[in-house]
């Protein structure tokens, strides 16, 4: 009777392990260190103190993703947090990005542009709206990598951008007016590739 209370004990520990492990596997993707030596951080941002370093070529398994960053398994068992920029997930993953681009319109009044996927990120521009963008890349908290046409690249809110150029959704994004004529009233005006100083003179009007 004793034996059998033991044997019972041993397999349902056992039993639940076996599970475990399949979940894991199931769950978790292979990633690859793209980066000469990377920092493993105890939480996904840069403000979180440096646990580990994993150098190029190392294989990780990602467990989880958020705002750009992996949780990550090492081969030894630790666990942490990377940036993803520098890791490579292997093909036919179900986390990989898609490579693709497709086009977007920008819908707030002026639209930040940052330099990661969150409002705690600097300001790397501001686009205006109607501005359409490339976008690259989504992040599991509804932010977006995008390119413009002057090749800035950035994320912002997917809440401000609607998929499609303004050619294809004027009903959202354009004015009721289509087009207007203006005089230039200044003797030479430069023209940009985009709204803004920062963006390269095409040519110049007088």
């Amino acid at each position: 009777m004793l034996n059998r209370k033991i044997a019972i004990g041993v397999s349902v520990p056992v039993m639940a392990l076996a599970l475990s492990a399949t979940a894991s596997f199931a769950n978790s993707n292979e990633g690859t260190v793209t980066a000469d030596a990377l920092n493993v951080r105890s939480g996904p941002s840069t403000s979180y103190g440096i646990t580990t370093k994993l150098y190029k070529g190392d294989k990780v398994e990602i467990l989880e993703t958020s705002n750009g960053w992996h949780k990550i398994k090492e081969s030894n068992g630790k666990i942490g947090w990377v940036s993803g920029d520098y890791i490579k997930v292997s093909s036919g993953s179900t986390s990989q990005p898609s490579t693709s681009t497709t086009k977007a319109t920008v819908t707030a009044t002026s639209l930040n542009v940052r330099s990661g996927a969150g409002t705690s990120y600097s300001v790397i521009t501001k686009l205006p709206k109607g501005t359409v963008v490339d976008v690259l890349e989504s992040a599991s908290n509804g932010w977006k990598k995008i390119k413009t046409s002057g090749g800035t690249t950035g994320w912002v809110s997917g809440e401000y951008l609607t998929t499609g150029s303004a050619g294809n959704s004027s009903t959202n994004n354009s004015t009721s007016q289509t087009s207007y004529k203006a005089t230039v009233n200044t003797d030479s005006l430069n023209m940009r590739k985009g709204a803004g100083t920062s963006y390269s003179v095409i040519t110049k009007l007088s």
